[in-house]
């Protein structure tokens, strides 16, 4: 979520000087990122330079076969190799660590440590070799100025996401000291967090939704802090590399205000449950909760293939045609349709649909007489 919104002024006012320092020796432009920018995607692409319906992974959260549940999308629903793969079929070894989308944790030719790893209180099937974590509980220690704790802490949230990208640091360091890998990966994702969450309060003038609230000016700083952290750590990684080493830093997306346009956000499974086809896990058809407005998905509830089936398979085809329709009927206040297609695979409905759900009841801090067209200018 790097933003070179931000990082062109403060690196021109001396305060990233290491970023001001990569600028200056390297190559530098806009990364032009894939739509839509859902960050597992997009990080799949980074690792294996194909687009993300060669490698798979098209969203947050994947469905576990039978079950109305999720699970963060991970290495085993990406079918392209990544480049440490490519490293380590060369021969040689690579360190990776906290990249997103990476649980559970990839078996490769040196190591690998899943998002949100703790050293102290590791969980199982974050670190291959396994045999590293106790490597990583002795001697990965986290290390935090005073100058970046106190104007980024200001809850326990923001606390936890620099917390969360220290120990990342702290492990990177302890692998890279330990291995000496011929490719080394590092994922620092708390500039993104720190965004979304106070951005408004760096910049009152782009807040869209009187219900939030007034700026608060005690975060007015936290995102300035977080970048000077960021700064920091690149100068701990510039020290770190050995001489010769080519050094890419590379942002899946940028950031900025939250828009109106960006904070609708269908609920489909509560769609369904008002068109009486979702109830209590046994209605004809459901969805689950995701994290992205784009490429819903609906299952119907066949007999046999999930808990609880309802829907006899030789009914599957016609009851998947009765919702298409239905689907394809809706319309919003103005008329418009909702869904722009309907495809169904197999027995699983994929529905790409047009940003127009603002008019659906369900949409949260909806804009009074708000159309489509207005949000979207």
């Amino acid at each position: 979520g790097a933003s070179w919104e931000l990082i062109e002024p403060m690196a021109g006012r001396g305060e990233l000087p290491n970023f001001a320092a990569l600028m200056e020796e390297g190559a530098h432009g806009v990364l032009l990122s894939e739509e839509p920018m859902i960050s597992p995607a997009l990080w799949a692409t980074i690792a294996t330079g194909v687009g993300r319906h060669e490698h798979g992974v098209v969203n947050f959260l994947v469905k576990l076969p039978g079950r109305q549940t999720v699970v963060e999308a991970g290495p085993p629903d990406r079918s392209s190799p990544a480049v440490w793969e490519l490293v380590g079929a060369a021969g040689g070894r690579s360190v990776v660590v906290s990249w997103f989308g990476s649980y559970p944790a990839e078996s490769i030719a040196g190591h690998y440590v899943s998002r949100n790893f703790d050293p102290e209180n590791p969980r199982p099937g974050q670190v291959q070799p396994p045999s590293a974590a106790e490597l990583l509980s002795r001697e990965a220690r986290v290390r935090l100025r005073g100058e970046d704790r106190e104007p980024i802490a200001r809850s326990d949230f923001l606390l936890d996401a620099l917390l969360d990208d220290a120990r990342s640091l702290a492990v990177f360091e302890t692998l890279v000291e330990s291995d000496s890998p011929d490719f080394a990966a590092l994922g620092l994702f708390g500039t993104d967090i720190v965004q979304h969450v106070t951005w408004r309060h760096m910049d009152p003038a782009s807040q869209q939704f009187p219900e939030d609230g007034k700026p608060d000016p005690r975060l007015a700083g936290v995102i300035p802090a977080y970048y000077r952290f960021v700064d920091n750590t690149l100068g701990e990684l510039r020290r770190l590399a050995p001489p010769g080493t080519t050094l890419v830093l590379v942002s899946d997306h940028g950031g900025g205000p939250m828009g109106v346009a960006e904070a609708f956000h269908l609920q489909l499974e509560v769609l369904l449950e008002s068109m009486g086809l979702m109830r209590d896990g046994d209605g004809v058809a459901y969805a689950i909760g995701e994290l992205y407005r784009h490429d819903k998905r609906i299952w119907l509830n066949v007999e046999g293939e999930e808990a609880g089936g309802s829907v006899p398979l030789d009914r599957a085809a016609e009851e998947a045609e009765k919702i298409r329709a239905r689907l394809d009927r809706l319309r919003t206040d103005e008329g418009d349709q909702v869904f722009a297609s309907t495809l169904w695979s197999d027995l699983g409905a994929y529905a790409e649909y047009k940003c127009l759900p603002q008019d659906l009841t369900v949409m949260a801090k909806k804009p009074a007489n708000l159309s489509y067209e207005e949000a979207a200018a």
